[in-house]
């Protein structure tokens, strides 16, 4: 619905597909079945996993490096806001190429689309631009 907004900002369609949330689950269960509910999630998916997997993996070994080096001084919010900086960063640096593929999925063209999937737009950006192609943005 919010993407329907810039459409027609644009010109690039008449007026909004769906009159509420309600009206698009129904138009889009009665159109592509419930499965269509889920169409196009693969990658949001992917980046959710991967920031969980950058935070969840790396905060806690953060922390006891952070009390090991005795930077604190004890477990306390300092601490806290530091491994929280370092599991930050982790989850940015590992979720930041499935950020810039999802985001050019999504800004492809439906009628004619330029990557087949998340895999063909990973390789394609990196052989185009290499790896600094897929921290864009």
């Amino acid at each position: 619905m919010q993407a329907d907004g810039r459409l027609v900002a644009a010109g690039l369609q008449a007026g909004p597909r769906y009159q509420s949330v309600a009206h698009a689950f129904r138009v889009i269960v009665g159109q592509e079945g419930v499965a269509g509910l889920w169409r196009g999630s693969a990658p949001a998916i992917q980046r959710a996993a991967l920031v969980n997997l950058g935070e969840l993996t790396t905060y806690d070994t953060a922390k006891r490096a952070v009390l090991r080096s005795g930077l604190t001084g004890a477990d306390n919010v300092l601490a806290h806001m530091l491994s929280s900086l370092c599991s930050g960063l982790c989850a940015s640096l590992v979720s930041t190429p499935a950020d810039v593929i999802k985001t050019r999925l999504m800004n492809q063209d439906p009628a004619n689309p330029l990557y087949r999937g998340m895999a063909d737009c990973f390789v394609r950006t990196l052989r185009a631009e290499g790896w600094r192609g897929l921290y864009k943005g």
